[in-house]
């Protein structure tokens, strides 16, 4: 799900074209993305039970993964309808189950990020994602809404919605933060403390702190930001296969 400065070929239409370099292109389903163990050789198959381990990156080896068995998301196949477009997802409980990326950023890293998620429940605090320490995803305000940090809204969609969110993150010291869009309609500048962490949490804060009840189907960053023409692309492909 983390590329490293790829370009991106191929139509809105059929969707992007990845070329290397890159770190990480998954998603969710049975044939490459879930697993339920360290070496990830045995996918997830069994929907609502099994544990998402790790969820491997099909092509570069840079997972996203939890080590603990509590704190492993559960997998579902989405066929019942409850997926976006009946697609995969991994459920978060919202007590105690996140994943993290393998690999650390650096801080010059500008991270373009994409995530298809659904909000199952609103509680003061919960963090869905964590891009870097204080960079992140946090239901702030009113429920269901969803704000960067603490200042500026990102989703008021509705509970039990598959919403589509893309962010940008300049770098990791103090007021480096910028918020894209979501749903494409929003660009605003949020102003943050330096970062010291370097990776990306789901479901929770890096430590497994304001753990979050949400459904995700994908995410992926670049280590760059896209051009117009290929938000273009990247948006007509999350939105032909998830409906976002």
């Amino acid at each position: 799900m983390l590329f490293n400065n790829s370009t991106i070929g191929g139509s809105a239409a059929s969707g992007p074209t990845i070329y290397p370099p890159f770190q990480q292109w998954a998603d969710f389903n049975a044939n490459g993305g879930a697993y339920t163990n360290s070496g990830a050789t045995t996918p997830c198959t069994v929907s609502g039970t099994d544990k998402c381990y790790v969820l491997k990156d099909i092509i570069s080896g840079n997972n996203i993964f939890n080590s603990t068995s509590a704190n492993q998301p559960i997998w579902y196949n989405g066929a019942s309808g409850d997926g976006p477009n009946s697609t995969p997802y991994v459920k978060f409980n919202g007590t105690s189950q996140y994943l993290l990326t393998q690999n650390a950023f650096t801080a010059t890293d500008t991270i373009d990020l994409w995530i298809v998620m659904r909000l199952d429940s609103w509680v003061s605090g919960a963090v869905p994602i964590e891009c870097f320490t204080s960079r992140n995803l946090r239901c702030n305000s009113a429920s269901p809404q969803i704000w960067e940090i603490t200042s500026s809204l990102v989703s008021n969609a509705a509970l039990g919605t598959w919403q589509k969110i893309h962010m940008m993150y300049t770098g990791l010291g103090a007021g480096q933060n910028y918020i894209l869009s979501y749903t494409g309609t929003t660009n605003f500048s949020q102003s943050g403390a330096a970062a010291t962490t370097t990776e990306i949490s789901i479901g929770a804060l890096f430590a497994g702190t304001s753990p979050c009840a949400m459904s995700l189907a994908r995410v992926i960053a670049w280590q760059r930001p896209l051009a117009a023409t290929e938000i273009t692309t990247v948006n007509t492909y999350l939105n032909g296969l998830y409906g976002v």
